[in-house]
């Protein structure tokens, strides 16, 4: 199983506990729903970055490997 594969199913995985956990806090604290979206976009995005910049690492070192 490639690199790739198991970047995609991670990020399906964050996507999917994440619209969770912002459905929990709308609905437990309407007042603060705003702070739960701009958190779990935080945490969305790094874990996006991080998942590009391991793809990235992975694709320059088959480049290298090849002797492209």
């Amino acid at each position: 199983m490639s690199l790739f594969s198991h970047a995609a199913r991670a990020l399906a995985w964050s996507r999917g506990l994440s619209a969770k956990t912002l459905e929990v806090a709308l609905l437990a604290s309407p007042g603060k729903s705003l702070d739960a979206v701009t958190t779990l976009l935080g945490v969305y995005l790094l874990v996006l970055g991080g998942l590009r910049l391991v793809q990235a690492a992975n694709a320059w070192c088959e480049r290298r490997a090849s002797g492209v």
